[in-house]
């Protein structure tokens, strides 16, 4: 017995022995494979791992995002200081093995910087030895010593900052930073840094590089990044992840991710919902939401109601009874294309329903409200809270309070504006949703099955966003750069369950051109079509542009830049010409002036008539009032021509004008008049139907009269010649006159034409002379002002009817063609070329304008369905 027991006992021990020895092998192993982390300071945000610099630095110089992806603020800066630290100090042998830790910290309350880390054995030489070398080769390096630690930095020419770099715990360690190496020398002697430690674990041993993020430090980057350092964004991702370590891989074309995230255990729904499978449930929102849409967040289960259970996140009768029943097995939480960093105007939640009929009577029954037609559509106010808290969070939630649903084939959308609705209905209508963008279908492709949860983000789509939302610092990044981050679109994550982690799987795609040129951003319906070219005025409350149209029935509206009806007034006649925006009472609140055939109006912001308006005209008008602004004081004088033969002249207050008697020996007058002001000398530009120009003071007294061939195919245009503007005036004979401002002037013929051509001037390139743009015998001719530039011949189907420019954006006009006949409006472009998403339907022509304030062309119209639309285009 007693010999048993020895030997029980001997091999006992010997077990003990020997996984004593198996744990101090692994561990003193990993310690040494991984002690490159022991230099990284806690404050890190974000690490990047790369095993062999020079390998992967070779890779990339392949890829087609190379030269972008070197724009990126924290790629330079990692870049830089590798690229200095490997000239001056590193081997330069092709077996040296440069492994490199890269970490970003935060540095000031609004700047980072990177810390570099590597082993000892990569330098050339001893430091000490390495900087003795450079002291001799005349190098101005400060040293100083941080706890026992010899620290150095260098004054290189050219550099704005020093470099500092050190030796310590057999690491290297440099940064322009200099706080940031002493932190690597205070974290070396506190021990190795095992959050990130515990990250690597999981690493890859193939991938080309890892980036690891510590979610808990995210927060520090707000702000540096958002000018609200309040801004939800970081603090979300804080509240769903601790930590996510990705493997990534550099393709030719898109950036392959392979890794583990940890989700923040007080999140129960992402918990429960990574442990479910999704059986045969697919993926279907897809074929309902925008093409534009810019973020989405998509779950799916096998069982919704098992899921539900499981949860239990808080009981709610309102959502058992009235959203359960009808609940499908795949929902998702996103965002259409933003036009401001308040993207809730576009925010959806889309839920796929099991039976269509049972959830409209269910939410019929809960919502109980007046619902809006829309179309063939019924849009229904509702208080989505209760659905929104059991899928996401009660700040989610609370957007979706007072908004609206409705249902769309086998699909429920929720969403807080009545637009995004809208929006929704009108793209799916067009065809134009998401499972046909581009860049989704490659996603989709590849999805992978199983998955419970994806992200899909296109960047491309929120550059409104983030330049809206950026601090200064990181908005003047943004301007300068963003059209290399917008390449890398779509970017994808998703995610399932794996040993208590959630396994992740991403793609980066990088597209060198736009997927899509052309976003429609709203739809507003009218009682009727619209009448006329919507047109561009100014909120003075807020400063923001708005719309003003007026449809078949005589009702003009004030739309706001996003989409939504601000009032509607009805008149009994159609507005002619220009609408004006003049402050009548001097105080900064701004009114609207325009004219019908036989009244003057003068409107608030309201929609209401202000002062003694309207005002009864002596004659009906047959053109738009003309507004001047004597000298710039707000004493405002106006002009119209009637079919009398007179101009009549006002006063802002609605008198007729002080010593101004109607002119009756200008003839019949079919155009507006137009203000002409050069080198100082001020005039009122006339055209008459005979093709007579006038060139009138302020007080209508004949300076210069123009006497040309005949009768003008457009009204006179104001062109920039050089540094010298002139007035253009083309006849039907084809003639263009071209008048200075002392009524001297010189006729051209650039180009045949007949009787329904048509004539304009503008700025196509953005130069100081403005373009000859003739419409005639059905092709459009741009002339300068010697010869022709280039020209557009339509194709089948597109008879060009009308030609028009909007005024300039970034110097440069949109100019456009519309066909009466087809009802169809198309952009053209530089070089005879047509833009490629054009033509679209339209009942008028377009508008175009910087409508967001951020630089974008949004072009504004009439629709063929008694509507106006607004599109982004590039």
């Amino acid at each position: 017995m007693t010999k048993f027991l020895n030997k029980k006992l001997f091999i006992t021990i010997a077990l003990i022995l020997i996984l004593f020895y198996l744990i101090y092998y692994i561990g003193f192993f990993w310690g040494k494979q991984r002690h490159y982390f022991n230099g990284v300071p806690e404050s890190a945000v974000l690490i990047m791992e790369v095993d062999q610099m020079e390998k992967v630095r070779n890779k990339l110089k392949k890829t087609s995002y190379w030269l972008d992806l070197q724009q990126v603020d924290w790629i330079k800066k990692m870049e830089n200081t590798f690229a200095l630290l490997d000239s001056v100090f590193l081997q330069q042998t092709p077996a040296a093995k440069k492994k490199a830790i890269a970490s970003i910290h935060l540095t000031k309350a609004d700047d980072y910087d990177c810390l570099l880390t590597m082993h000892d054995k990569v330098l050339s030489k001893d430091l000490a030895r390495v900087i003795k070398g450079m002291k001799r080769g005349g190098y101005k390096i400060r040293k100083r010593t941080f706890k026992d630690t010899d620290i150095y930095e260098l004054r290189l020419k050219g550099l704005k900052r020093p470099l500092t770099i050190t030796s310590h715990s057999n690491l290297i360690a440099c940064s322009f930073s200099a706080i940031l190496v002493d932190e690597s020398v205070t974290q070396g002697r506190k021990g190795p840094n095992w959050t990130f430690r515990d990250m690597a674990k999981w690493r890859g041993e193939k991938a080309d590089a890892t980036l690891y993020a510590d979610c808990n430090n995210v927060g520090l980057l707000a702000g540096v990044f958002l000018k609200d350092k309040g801004n939800t964004v970081f603090s979300k991702v804080q509240e769903l992840v601790d930590w996510a370590q990705l493997d990534l891989y550099f393709t030719d074309r898109s950036l392959v991710v392979d890794g583990h995230t940890l989700f923040a255990d007080d999140n129960p729904i992402l918990e429960r919902l990574l442990n479910q499978g999704v059986g045969g449930t697919k993926v279907t929102v897809d074929e309902v939401l925008p093409f534009n849409t810019a973020f989405l967040l998509h779950s799916r289960v096998a069982d919704f109601n098992d899921f539900y259970r499981a949860v239990d996140v808080s009981s709610d009768e309102l959502f058992r009874s009235s959203f359960l029943p009808w609940f499908g097995n795949e929902w998702a939480y996103g965002f259409t294309e933003p036009n401001s960093a308040d993207f809730i105007n576009g925010t959806f939640i889309i839920v796929a329903t099991n039976d269509a009929k049972n959830a409209a009577k269910k939410l019929g029954d809960y919502a109980k409200q007046k619902a809006i037609k829309y179309g063939k559509y019924t849009l229904y106010p509702i208080d989505a809270y209760p659905l929104a808290a059991q899928l996401y969070d009660k700040t989610t939630a609370k957007t979706f309070q007072k908004g609206f649903y409705t249902v769309l084939d086998k699909h429920v959308v929720f969403a807080p504006k009545q637009t995004t609705l809208k929006l929704v209905i009108d793209q799916s209508k067009a065809g134009k949703t998401l499972a046909k963008e581009r860049g989704y279908i490659s996603f989709a492709r590849h999805q992978k099955k199983d998955s419970n949860l994806f992200v899909y983000v296109q960047p491309s789509k929120l550059s409104k966003l983030l330049k809206d939302a950026a601090s200064s610092r990181f908005a003047k990044d943004l301007n300068e750069k963003f059209k290399y981050y917008e390449r890398v679109s779509p970017i994808t994550l998703e995610f399932d369950e794996f040993k208590g982690k959630a396994a992740t799987a991403g793609l980066a795609t990088y597209q060198k051109s736009a997927t899509d040129k052309t976003t429609l951003v709203w739809n507003v319906q009218l009682e009727a079509p619209a009448l006329f070219t919507p047109q561009i005025v100014k909120n003075f409350d807020n400063g923001r542009k708005e719309i003003i149209v007026q449809d078949d029935n005589y009702n003009v509206y004030l739309i706001s830049r996003d989409g939504d009806i601000l009032w509607k007034r009805q008149l009994t006649e159609p507005c002619l010409g220009k609408i004006y925006q003049l402050d009548f009472y001097g105080n900064e609140e701004y009114q609207y002036l325009f004219n019908t055939p036989t009244k003057i109006y003068l409107l608030n912001r309201k929609g209401e008539n202000e002062y003694n308006f309207p005002i009864r005209l002596s004659a009906e008008a047959n053109a738009g009032l003309t507004m001047i602004d004597v000298g710039g004081r707000k004493d405002y004088n106006f002009f119209v021509p009637c079919n009398n033969g007179n101009v009549y002249g006002y006063h802002y207050s609605g008198r007729p004008l002080s010593g101004w008697s109607p002119r009756k020996q200008l003839s019949q007058v079919p155009y507006p008049l137009i203000y002409f002001k050069e080198k100082g000398v001020e005039s009122l530009v006339a055209a008459n139907k005979n093709g007579t120009v006038y060139l009138l003071n302020r007080g209508g007294i004949i300076k210069h009269k123009i006497k040309t061939n005949g009768p003008l195919i457009a009204p006179p245009q104001i062109a920039l010649r050089g540094k010298e503007k002139k007035i253009l005036a083309t006849t039907e004979k084809g003639d263009t006159y071209i008048i200075d401002a002392k009524g001297e002037y010189f006729n051209l013929r650039y180009t045949s034409i007949n009787e329904d051509s048509r004539f304009l001037v503008a700025n196509t390139f953005g130069s100081e002379a403005d373009e000859n743009i003739f419409l005639s015998k059905g092709k459009v001719r741009v002339f300068n002002n010697k010869e022709q530039l280039y020209s557009y011949t339509f194709e089948d189907g597109f008879t060009p009817t009308n030609l028009f420019a909007s005024p300039p954006i970034n110097k440069i006009s949109h100019v456009g063609v519309f066909s009466k006949i087809e009802q169809q409006i198309t952009l053209l472009e530089k070089y005879g070329k047509f833009h490629p998403d054009f033509p679209l339907p339209a009942s008028t022509p377009f508008v175009a304008s910087d409508l967001f304030g951020g630089g974008e062309s949004i072009i504004v119209a009439g629709g063929i369905d008694n509507n106006v639309f607004a599109y982004k285009v590039e």
